[in-house]
């Protein structure tokens, strides 16, 4: 394997590493919300504050990352042209 195609492979491991950690810590997040606030109308409440921000980001700057940017790196790394990437 070339040594771009290994900074690729590399660069996306870390990247579905850091996915995955941030899955870890979410799961975390609501077992440490839950043993807090028990289930009631406050929980509730913060859930539907929370999920607004939460799924603007996943749509507009997580989507976008994941779909464009990382294909154009990719392609100027393959074109050998790491100045550009």
């Amino acid at each position: 394997m070339s040594s771009e195609r290994r900074r690729i492979a590399s660069a996306a491991t870390l990247i579905l590493f850091a996915y995955g950690l941030s899955r870890v810590l979410g799961a975390v997040r609501e077992l440490v919300i839950a043993n807090t606030f028990g289930t009631n109308h406050n929980l509730d409440d913060y859930r539907v504050a929370f999920a607004v921000p939460d799924l603007l980001f996943n749509l507009l700057l997580a989507g976008a990352i994941s779909s464009a940017f990382i294909p154009v790196l990719s392609e100027h790394l393959a074109k050998g042209e790491p100045q550009r990437a």
